[in-house]
């Protein structure tokens, strides 16, 4: 056992709790990009300006998505 494993265990969380919290951080994370998606379409950041961005966001829906689908 890990000593990650053994935490988890001590604090009786569950895969899904862990599931749980994965999502919500990675649905924070992607709430921290949403000023960056709303300068990109009020014009403020060029196509270029704003690729990184929007590859990032992409990766972390289909992160959630994958996620979710598995509950």
């Amino acid at each position: 056992m890990t000593k990650q494993e053994a935490i988890d265990k001590m604090l009786k969380r569950t895969p899904a709790d862990l599931k749980r919290r994965r999502i919500e951080a990675l649905k924070a994370q992607l709430s921290a990009t949403d000023y960056k998606a709303i300068k990109y379409a009020e014009g403020l950041y060029s196509d270029d300006e704003y690729a990184a961005t929007k590859a990032e966001r992409e990766a972390l829906r289909e992160q959630i998505r994958a996620l979710e689908e598995g509950e």
